[in-house]
């Protein structure tokens, strides 16, 4: 029996971000991976696909983590914006003395 959920309703059941098909509509081709020392590392992945369902499907999943992705990238953007800065306290007054005056 296949899950089926709207919009981000996944995100409430599971963290983990998938994409994935079914039967041969799409077979794994080619993948690669590459980091850099001290940076972040990327996989490229292609799939191929037989008919437009499956690519539709896979589309819609990649779809769905991006905007996971937005919607929780602009949540922690606000989270910052909210929190109070701290601020430095007024410099001191500078009086100068002039004599007698």
């Amino acid at each position: 029996m296949a899950l089926d959920f709207d919009d981000d309703e996944d995100a409430e059941v599971s963290r983990y971000k998938t994409i994935g098909w079914r039967g041969k509509g799409a077979r794994l081709k080619n993948y690669s991976s590459a980091t850099k020392m001290g940076g972040p590392g990327i996989i490229k992945i292609e799939i191929e696909t037989f008919d437009s369902f499956t690519m539709d499907d896979l589309v819609k999943d990649l779809e769905r983590i991006e905007a996971r992705e937005k919607k929780e990238k602009a949540a922690a953007a606000r989270l910052r914006a909210s929190k109070p800065r701290r601020e430095l306290p007024a410099p001191p007054l500078q009086l100068t003395y002039r004599g007698d005056e």
